[in-house]
């Protein structure tokens, strides 16, 4: 798998964790650990991965609770994407794909 295809992996298998609600980090490691490495380097992908998906317009919220250990992250739904929930992986690619603005933005983040 060429690094644009698995940023895309991870980018679509981290916006269907965060459409079934709100999830605690733990919770969120769990639901994307086919997609990411399990270890150490898993939370800060994650973290990059959520910054790019914002720059890319996509809305995630992120409330730090006490105690601060506990962190919530929560996909605003249809901001950024149309009827995200009917959106599949090969639309998000070709999207990607048919979008130069797209592709530089995920060339810069994999590099």
């Amino acid at each position: 798998m060429n690094s644009l295809t698995h940023s895309l992996y991870r980018f679509v298998t981290l916006l269907d964790a965060l459409r079934k609600g709100p999830q605690t980090r733990a919770d969120l490691f769990v639901l994307v650990r086919d997609a990411y490495p399990v270890g150490p380097s898993m939370r800060p992908m994650i973290d990059r991965d959520v910054r790019a998906l914002r720059e890319l317009g996509i809305v995630i919220e992120i409330s730090r609770t006490r105690p601060p250990t506990r962190r919530i992250e929560t996909l605003n739904p249809g901001v950024g994407l149309e009827a995200p929930a009917t959106r599949s992986k090969p639309e998000i690619k070709q999207r990607a794909d048919d979008s130069p603005q797209v592709r530089d933005k995920i060339n810069r983040r994999t590099a």
